[in-house]
């Protein structure tokens, strides 16, 4: 990670309580996605101290006035019309766009603790440190029967030769201004001599590589 980038991540780090990763000037280059940007931005403005059910309400309510608002028959048209790839703990992922992307239906309430938490940590800090392997918001559906909000997202596809050796992954967090704390977990220190981030479920099976390098796909983040 180049000293710009690692500035803003920890210019994104309040030393109080509930942390927030706040936007820089280049809010829209980092993040690779408008929409998440003004998701985000419309939580933050008007329901972000709201209970979880609230933040859900209101980023419906968003989604509905910007037409990002899948129903189900748009979700069963991605199951139907999508190259099905996998299912894991949170995500269903399908291939889409001729290959070149996949897409991503996925539970967050898994591991983020509200939708906000799910924008700024799992979409915006992800395409802060990891762009090669940025998000994009789609949409989101609300399953009516089981009451579950899943945000729908879109990662470039990473073809991938062979795993990477788990020293082969300590090197590539080292780069980013990471060390190793655990088995599959990395951590962020600040000038304070705190911990400022955490990335865990840093395992082989989240990461990608092939002649390019390494690429990280699927990391669980966390402000501390």
């Amino acid at each position: 990670m180049s000293n710009k980038e690692d500035g803003k991540i920890r210019e994104g780090v309040k030393s109080n309580g509930i942390n927030r990763l706040l936007f820089s000037e280049e809010k829209g280059e980092c993040s690779g996605s408008g929409r998440n940007d003004e998701a985000s931005d419309f939580l933050r403005r008007n329901v972000s101290a709201s209970s979880c059910s609230e933040q859900e309400k209101g980023l419906i309510e968003w989604a509905k006035e910007n037409k990002c608002l899948f129903e189900e028959k748009d979700y069963l048209k991605i199951r139907s019309v999508f190259k099905y790839i996998k299912h894991g703990q949170e995500s269903e992922v399908y291939s889409y766009g001729d290959g070149k992307y996949v897409l991503k239906v996925t539970d967050y309430m898994q591991y983020s603790q509200t939708p906000l938490d799910f924008l700024d940590y799992r979409i915006t800090a992800h395409n802060i440190i990891f762009p090669e392997t940025k998000y994009s918001l789609v949409g989101i559906y609300w399953d009516n029967d089981s009451k579950i909000l899943y945000f729908i997202t879109k990662q470039l596809f990473i073809k991938g030769e062979e795993e990477p050796m788990l020293y082969e992954i300590e090197d590539e967090m080292k780069k980013r201004g990471f060390v190793k704390d655990g088995t599959h977990s990395y951590i962020l220190m600040g000038k304070d001599g705190k911990v400022h981030m955490r990335i865990s479920d840093l395992h082989q099976g989240n990461f990608v590589k092939n002649k390019d390098g390494i690429f990280c796909i699927d990391p669980v983040i966390k402000i501390c």
